[in-house]
């Protein structure tokens, strides 16, 4: 058998030209999502709906169902319950002290503050996902409060305030949507993309192509 040895030049992603790299960059487009990207964005989210007063429920290791980013009908919604915050602070105060520079969830605080205040902290919600899709709109919501007698028993709300708090529970699923969409944007952007490719230090081939490993 013949054998010979042949010595190709490898380079490294800087040295490619704009072709090549845009050639590494749409292969590692096509694995960049493999991971669960969206763990970090979960936790946020729940760590803002602990603050709202939302406790979102885990199911079967699933806490936040969606779907995106680019047809009608996405979203992201979830299962769970709503309460005033048992912190002993407001909801306003405490987004504001871990989000202090997101007006949509300060709005959002004081609205279910004010609802709070017009019950004396009574006010309730349950929210359950239908199971049929994964937006705003997938999922019943109750809501009561309890009566101011001492007696404990669940009163209705009136049609406005059931109709603001639905919404405001519909609104923060519309805030964890776009959370996951920017985190989603972001992600396959050129920027992040070149970051993996230069953590990772390959070799490529003078068209892009990624050259072996050296063992």
């Amino acid at each position: 058998m013949r054998t010979r040895t042949i010595e190709v030049t490898v380079y490294e992603y800087q040295e490619l030209s704009i072709e090549a790299k845009e050639l590494v960059r749409a292969r590692y487009r096509e694995t960049v999502l493999e991971c669960e990207w969206w763990t970090s964005t979960f936790a946020d989210a729940m760590e803002c709906g602990k603050r709202l007063g939302i406790n979102i429920r885990e199911d079967h290791g699933q806490a936040i169902y969606f779907n995106g980013f680019s047809s009608q009908g996405d979203g992201a919604c979830f299962s769970g319950s709503y309460l005033r915050p048992e912190t002993g602070v407001s909801a306003t105060t405490s987004i504001a002290e871990y989000a202090p520079q997101d007006d949509e969830l300060r709005k959002l605080a004081e609205r279910l503050d004010a609802l709070q205040a017009r019950y004396r902290g009574s006010v309730w919600a349950k929210v359950e996902h239908t199971g049929r899709g994964c937006h705003e709109y997938s999922v019943t919501i109750e809501c009561q409060a309890e009566a101011d007698d001492g007696s404990g028993d669940a009163i209705d709300l009136t049609s406005e305030d059931e109709a603001t708090l639905a919404q405001s529970l519909r609104d923060f699923m519309r805030w964890i949507y776009r959370q996951l969409e920017r985190e989603y944007v972001a992600r396959l952007s050129d920027e992040s993309i070149e970051e993996d490719i230069e953590a990772d230090a390959r070799w490529f081939y003078k068209d892009g192509r990624r050259a072996p490993d050296e063992e």
